[in-house]
């Protein structure tokens, strides 16, 4: 009997041991968020005849058109045509997804993580600037230096970019309440929503709002900074800065076929060393991919809690 006591035990561990290397269940797909998420694709899904590729409108609706350097290079690689699509707003391209008017969605990082639940899609990349999956926020004003303190901005007139905006709204929020500030009454009633960054800073630059909520790379020296015409660049003032904030998240739609997801993710990952990626910096301000885990559990927590207020 000890004997075979023994056995079984050698058995278990040995059975125990092959689980682990093979994996349990062989029909069960990886978190799509983590690692090798194109496996979540069918083998047999669809392949379009033409990508169409859907964007939120963080630059105005002519955003798809600033991706163009990335779609002609994505048409060579893939050798089948690409369209770029602009959503209306922020919240509409999860519906191009859902209804099959995209195949691809590259969503604004809050825009993925409040609608990923309930698409059916797989998320395979995160963009990134100079080889930075993150960026941050500003809460800016302009005036003369040194520039206030946030805490001397209450009662003033805001312009958020629009409630699906991660730089433009949740992270700004966010700040305020890790300073003890009421984001809610903080600011003078009502905020101002503008259609997106640029338009943001043309109402900070012309005075229509005394603070604006915009992404950094609107504000930073390069070619997203709309106001070298508007406003001596020097009266634009950093008041505070987010957290840092993943860039935005390419998803695929659940029924295309997994060869087709593999070759589209593989491609991004190789964009960054090809010249079209240079142009992309210029016009989009991102300019390379990288794997999407685990890098939105930070802003889903953000999101939670501003659920949380509600």
């Amino acid at each position: 009997m000890r004997r075979q006591s023994c056995t079984r035990r050698e058995l278990a561990k040995l059975a125990l041991a092959v689980t682990m290397l093979i994996g349990c269940d062989p029909g069960v797909r990886p978190d799509p968020d983590r690692v090798d998420p194109e496996l979540a694709l069918p083998e047999k899904g669809t392949v379009p005849l033409d990508l169409r590729i859907g964007v939120t409108p963080h630059s105005g609706q002519d955003t798809a058109s600033l991706l163009q350097p990335l779609f002609g290079y994505l048409e060579r690689k893939l050798k089948q045509p690409v369209k770029g699509v602009t959503a209306k707003d922020y919240d509409s391209l999860a519906e191009l997804v859902k209804t099959g008017k995209v195949d691809v969605g590259i969503f604004s990082p809050l825009s993925y993580v409040k609608e990923k639940d309930g698409m059916r899609a797989v998320a395979i990349a995160t963009a990134t600037q100079h080889d930075s999956p993150t960026y941050v926020g500003y809460i800016v004003t302009v005036g003369e230096w040194p520039p206030p303190s946030l805490e001397s901005l209450k009662g003033k007139r805001i312009a958020y970019v629009h409630k699906s905006s991660s730089s433009g709204w949740l992270y700004p929020r966010a700040l305020l309440r890790e300073r003890g500030l009421d984001p809610d009454n903080f600011f003078a009633k009502p905020p101002v929503f503008a259609e997106d960054h640029k338009e943001a800073l043309r109402l900070l630059a012309v005075g229509d709002v005394e603070v604006a909520a915009v992404s950094g790379p609107f504000v930073d020296p390069g070619p997203l900074n709309p106001l070298i015409d508007d406003v001596e660049r020097d009266s634009l003032q950093v008041v505070a800065k987010t957290d840092r904030i993943p860039f935005d998240c390419v998803v695929v739609r659940g029924d295309i076929q997994r060869d087709l997801g593999e070759q589209l993710q593989k491609a991004l990952f190789d964009f960054v060393h090809e010249p079209e990626a240079a142009q992309l910096q210029k016009t989009w301000g991102m300019n390379g991919f990288v794997r999407p885990e685990g890098r939105y559990e930070d802003l889903a927590r953000h999101y939670e809690a501003e659920k949380d207020k509600k």
